[in-house]
Parts: structure tokens; C-alpha cells; sequence
């Protein structure tokens, strides 16, 4: 598999989803790719899972609960480098004074380097 590096980085703003971190595997075309292993790790442990799992939500996507308070890493395949690092679950932008602070969960999109 190519190098991946991060395509897009968006900060998900929904007080009615749980927290979580979204990956998306994309092969050169931006079609995902099912079946690729993606590792979130973080101090005191890592957790696995494989795209394609959620077909509802597109063949190469998988996501992981987290928590805030928590540096992660994503990687992908055994052993591999780290795609991403220091991603932190962060209190979205406020709208206004009176808004109640919403943690915002990430949805991270994994491409070929071009």
C-alpha cells in the first residue's frame, strides 16, 4: 500500500453523536478502500478495526469512541508509522455567549500521497 497522508481533517460538531474519531481510507481515484487496518493508539493503550465494516457509512470508513483529554495517533497497517498524531477531542467554536460547550469528534480522510 502507498504512503497515506491526511486529505481532509474536519472537527464534527453534533452534541446527539457519541465522541468518536472517523477514518476514511481512500485509494488514488477518492473510492474507499474496504478491508484496510487502522490502528488508534494512545498512552495507555491502542484499539483496531478494519474499513468496510459500516458499508452505510462508506466502504473504507471506521471509526473508534475516545475521550477527551487523550492524545491519539492513527495509523495504518501492523506496525506502521503514524498517520496522524497529537489529535485531541476539542471544544467546537461557540456561536454565541449562552452556548453550551460542545466537544467535537473528528472525521480524518486517509489518502495516497499524490
Amino acid at each position: 500500500m502507498q504512503r497515506l497522508v491526511v486529505k481532509e481533517e474536519e472537527q464534527l460538531c453534533d452534541p446527539e453523536q457519541p465522541l468518536h474519531i472517523g477514518v476514511v481510507v481512500e485509494d488514488e481515484r477518492g473510492a474507499g478502500l474496504p478491508g484496510v487496518e487502522v490502528w488508534l493508539t494512545w498512552g495507555e493503550g491502542a484499539d483496531r478495526a478494519v474499513t468496510g465494516l459500516k458499508p452505510d457509512q462508506g466502504l473504507g470508513y471506521v471509526d473508534f469512541n475516545a475521550e477527551v483529554d487523550t492524545a491519539y495517533a492513527i495509523s495504518v497497517g501492523t506496525g506502521a508509522m503514524p498517520v496522524v498524531s497529537g489529535l485531541e477531542l476539542e471544544p467546537c467554536p461557540s456561536e454565541g455567549e449562552d452556548m453550551e460547550t460542545v466537544i467535537g469528534s473528528w472525521r480524518i480522510v486517509l489518502a495516497p500521497e499524490s
